[in-house]
């Protein structure tokens, strides 16, 4: 499998409301192919509280929309468990 690095921007509209919908932005390192964004795909759907993801090879980020607190621990553990690396930008 591929290994990857990833870094990721949150975004929140109202960080007092948990029911709220936010996206976090994981901008994805040396992704090239469709293959690889259906597998991130499909491994960042599987963490709770994710209401939708997209995954963009040209623009080599996936955007993940949640409710509640941020699941951004998951959502990279998700990406080392299908195979790839994953590093939260700071």
């Amino acid at each position: 499998m591929r290994r990857i690095g990833v870094m990721a921007n949150q975004r929140s509209k109202g960080a007092e409301d948990m029911t709220e919908n936010r996206e976090i932005t994981i901008q994805v390192v040396g992704m090239t192919c469709r293959s690889c964004a259906h597998h991130i795909d499909g491994a960042l759907r599987e963490i709770k509280g994710v209401t939708d993801v997209r995954v963009s090879v040209r623009e080599r980020k996936a955007f993940v929309k949640h409710e509640g607190p941020s699941p951004l621990d998951e959502l990279i553990g998700a990406l080392r468990e299908a195979g790839y690396e994953g590093a939260a930008e700071t």
